[in-house]
């Protein structure tokens, strides 16, 4: 099993591939079951869901090259460089299987990832509840600082409508720290924040992968 990347090759995404084989050969239309476990519990301690208790699990039918993909969609935006899952893939044959039961790999990987050529590929990201924005995001919007400093008093989770400039909202929503839920703008809630927004900061380096 791997983890694919996009299409242009710059970052991995939520997506993998395993790869079925019986002495070499491809196994054609099997069933497979990606499954997909968070790392951490929504407490910051070490999730005690099992790889076959999870909910988030994709089938998928091994094709000619016994291949068959599976996407974790739900992991996409999740602006939390802490958030991390496990993922493996299993047989479990049904009662036509051709094959007996096997396991796979076993994957533990980041939902947030870096980009190829991009120092700062991603506008805002939280680390334990301190909110990094790139360089770029800093010097289009010079006044958030203080700004957001001022909500790390607020006990809840509630970006107050018209607080910050519409540009702004919209960048930090497109890149996960921010949530609309229901027209309500919510922080998310990132691992092991001692609140939902507790600090603000500036990304102080960026990762360059040629």
């Amino acid at each position: 099993m791997y983890r694919d990347l996009s299409e242009d090759n710059s970052h991995y995404i939520n997506r993998f591939t395993a790869e079925f084989t019986s002495n070499g050969k491809p196994v054609v239309g099997e069933t497979l079951t990606f499954r997909f476990t968070p790392v951490w519990a929504p407490d910051g301690t070490i999730s005690s869901v099992k790889q076959d208790e999870t909910p988030y699990t994709v089938q998928a039918v091994t094709d000619e090259n016994g291949k068959a993909a599976a996407s974790a969609h739900w992991f996409d935006g999740i602006g939390d460089i802490h958030f991390y899952y496990n993922v493996d893939v299993v047989y479990r044959p049904g009662e036509t299987g051709k094959m007996l039961p096997c396991d796979g790999p076993l994957m533990c990987v980041a939902a947030l990832t870096p980009h190829r050529r991009c120092l700062y590929p991603h506008d805002a990201y939280f680390a334990e509840g301190t909110l990094f924005r790139s360089p770029d995001f800093v010097r289009d919007y010079p006044q958030l600082p203080e700004l957001l400093k001022a909500l790390c008093s607020r006990p809840d989770d509630i970006l107050p409508d018209g607080y910050l400039p519409d540009g702004a909202v919209e960048r930090l929503l497109a890149c996960g720290v921010l949530r609309n839920e229901n027209g309500v703008k919510r922080w998310l809630h990132s691992v092991h924040a001692p609140q939902p927004l507790n600090d603000v900061a500036v990304m102080s380096s960026g990762d360059w992968y040629e």
